[in-house]
């Protein structure tokens, strides 16, 4: 091994000798990312399971980042019950949108606990309703009569990029909003 080690430095190959290859963000993540992922995880009651989906190093880092930002956001929007995060549909919704890439993002307003309240969901192209607050998938009739809902205006994953890049928020949207950054 040793022989090979100094024939790869002789080769100026040293880094690959060693087992060091390319950009050191493409190494594996770290044991401690990962836990912490875990823990943000945890922290934010979300039930997907992120850690496998992280290969490299710098997508750990991008992971961390993006569920820190998510508990702050969280944490500014908490509403009267300490233990709920209000307001959490519409990023929710969204970044499923972005991941999955088809779609459609709806907006509108739902029977909530007797009352009705903006919400945000998906449309799956199969025809399921995806809720962002459960993370489950509904039927169509299933979703109507559990929810009530009443539909404002519907994105395509384009336009829902498009809205967010340019509001600098993920909704809901006003009817001038969408009339100056995707024309309706």
């Amino acid at each position: 091994m040793l022989a090979i080690l100094l024939a790869k430095f002789c080769l100026n190959d040293l880094p690959h000798a060693a087992g060091i290859t390319g950009n050191p963000v493409d190494r594996p993540p770290t044991i401690k990312q990962l836990r912490y992922i875990t823990g943000l995880r945890q922290r934010l009651k979300m039930t997907i399971t992120y850690e496998r989906q992280v290969v490299t190093f710098g997508e750990a880092g991008r992971m961390i980042r993006e569920l820190e930002t998510e508990e702050k956001f969280r944490k500014k929007q908490k509403s009267g019950n300490p233990n709920t995060a209000a307001g959490t549909c519409y990023p929710d919704a969204w970044r499923w949108l972005m991941k999955e890439e088809s779609g459609t993002l709806v907006h509108g307003t739902v029977i909530s606990l007797g009352k009705r309240i903006g919400h945000a969901w998906i449309e799956t192209d199969a025809g399921f309703i995806w809720e962002p607050l459960t993370g489950d998938f509904f039927r169509y009739n299933a979703w109507q009569a559990a929810a009530e809902p009443i539909e404002e205006h519907r994105y395509t994953v384009e336009e829902a990029a498009i809205m967010v890049a340019r509001m600098g928020h993920h909704g809901p949207w006003t009817a001038e909003e969408r009339t100056e950054h995707i024309g309706g």
